[in-house]
């Protein structure tokens, strides 16, 4: 069996052999066609997840203190009900690591010193303007949520994330962009990715 992938088709070409292993070529044949589709599927929706996290990053209307809510943009890709695999903004985007892990608000007395991953200089940070966080790195919890993320059995598809607990606290209560503007954005992206073949 000769199998090609073109840029517009897939052509198979079966050689013609005894009745009895017509059966067996054509299993084959399936099996592999099936493969061929799958890889195409994940590199499709791998394609739409890294140009989500390319979205995300661009239209980020908070500032960034520790990097963590940037740096914790991740998509998670599943393929018939389990993870297939993990891109993130910090890979795709090139993105540094944040400087430390999330600030949380604990009692709130205080002030906290922290380097500004924009800037690097140490700015002061009054803790009763925190929220209490998990004090994880945001990637982290990004990845977390993912690995337990329970994506339907029957497809394959992508989420994508944040990890950082004020994220809808920017969104809500700040009116910044995190996720909001890249979820406006997602169909049109998966539809330029998936173009109906002619």
């Amino acid at each position: 069996m000769q199998l090609k992938w073109g840029l517009h088709c897939i052509s198979i070409w079966l050689k013609i052999r005894v009745m009895d292993d017509n059966v067996k070529v054509l299993e084959e044949a399936k099996k592999k066609i099936n493969s061929v589709i799958d890889t195409y599927l994940l590199d499709r929706i791998t394609e739409i997840g890294i140009k989500l996290l390319r979205d995300g990053v661009i239209s980020a209307q908070y500032h960034n203190v520790t990097g963590n809510t940037l740096t914790s943009l991740a998509v998670g890709i599943y393929y018939k009900g389990g993870l297939s695999r993990i891109i993130t903004a910090v890979v795709t985007q090139g993105l540094k690591n944040p400087t430390r892990p999330k600030l949380s608000r604990g009692d709130g007395v205080g002030v906290i010193m922290v380097q500004s991953y924009e800037s690097g200089k140490f700015i002061p940070i009054k803790k009763y303007n925190l929220i209490d966080t998990d004090g994880k790195y945001g990637l982290t919890t990004s990845v977390d949520f993912l690995k337990a993320y329970k994506a339907p059995s029957d497809g394959v598809g992508l989420v994508m994330c944040t990890g950082t607990e004020y994220s809808n606290y920017l969104e809500s209560k700040k009116g910044l962009n995190v996720l909001s503007d890249t979820f406006d954005y997602a169909e049109s992206i998966a539809k330029m990715t998936f173009k109906p073949m002619k």
